[in-house]
């Protein structure tokens, strides 16, 4: 079999004897790892269409953890309904429409919180708990010379800008806009890490625990109790969740419901890049 020599390898005819041997062990440990290493996995997710709307779908904007796709689906009359599609559902929501048949989404925050697209002639921006709004009338004291907004094509990640199409009415020209929304109660901005809670009671554990999280706004948020090798032995949230303080209780017990080994766990919070650990002792 055809030998494979790494360049380092000799270095080796130069080192003493009682050096050699663990300098041999080391390179040969290291292009183990470099071997063995796993490869990204890939994967294509076919997303389906909605009720009523089975024609055809299409996707345009996609959250930064994948979580959220948004765009389009299509019924029998060519009508089309903008969507959200979520992993941890599977399934497309449809947004509806504020003018006319159609509506059609075109970017997503980062986090998977604020969509933006056209419906009718109107602008859109949507968010879980304010549904869907013209920002043509929120934005109305900015279009005071009869410019409208025509399309929102898309968002900044932090949901801050949004930029499409409009009527400009000084120019009398379609022109491409950049809005602005910092400053106005219709977007919920982001919060500092610091607003993301997480605690345990009691801690160490017995039969079972009260596990609590904070979170400054609705998003995208996953809580796990993993091992000491960082491996996850059980999801106790993962979706997306509303704003304000949530709880569950943990009786111990791992994903396939045997009671685990008592010992040190870690608790992980993750909420749109944000991150807060808990360490909790499992008592016999």
């Amino acid at each position: 079999m055809e030998q494979v020599h790494h360049p380092l390898s000799s270095i080796t005819r130069y080192l003493p004897a009682q050096h050699r041997l663990l300098w041999e062990a080391l390179l040969a440990a290291y292009l183990l790892c470099i071997m063995t290493q796993a490869a990204p996995v890939q994967s294509l997710t076919w997303l389906g269409v909605m009720p009523e709307y089975i024609e055809a779908s299409e996707a345009y904007g996609v959250s930064a953890d994948d979580y959220v796709v948004v765009d389009y689906a299509v019924n029998g009359l060519w009508h089309s309904h903008a969507f959200r599609w979520t992993a941890d559902s599977g399934k497309m929501q449809d947004l509806g429409t504020l003018v006319g048949a159609d509506s059609r989404a075109y970017d997503v925050s980062a986090d998977g919180f604020i969509v933006v697209g056209t419906t009718g002639w109107c602008a859109f921006r949507w968010t879980p708990t304010g549904g869907m709004e013209d920002l043509n009338q929120t934005y109305a004291s900015l279009l005071t010379d009869g410019s409208y907004l025509t399309e929102a094509n898309a968002i900044s990640p932090d949901g801050r800008y949004i930029v499409g199409q409009g009527y400009n009415a000084a120019t009398g020209r379609w022109e491409a806009y950049l809005l602005d929304t910092q400053g106005t109660t219709a977007v919920e901005t982001e919060q500092p890490a610091a607003s993301l809670a997480l605690w345990v009671q009691p801690n160490p554990v017995q039969e079972s625990a009260r596990i609590g999280v904070q979170i400054p706004i609705a998003k995208q948020v996953r809580l796990m109790v993993t091992d000491l090798l960082g491996r996850t032995v059980l999801t106790l949230l993962d979706g997306l969740q509303p704003a304000g303080a949530h709880e569950v209780v943990w009786d111990g017990r791992s994903q396939s419901g045997a009671r685990l080994a008592a010992g040190t766990y870690l608790l992980r919070l993750e909420a749109s890049g944000q991150v807060q650990t808990q360490w909790l002792t499992l008592m016999p």
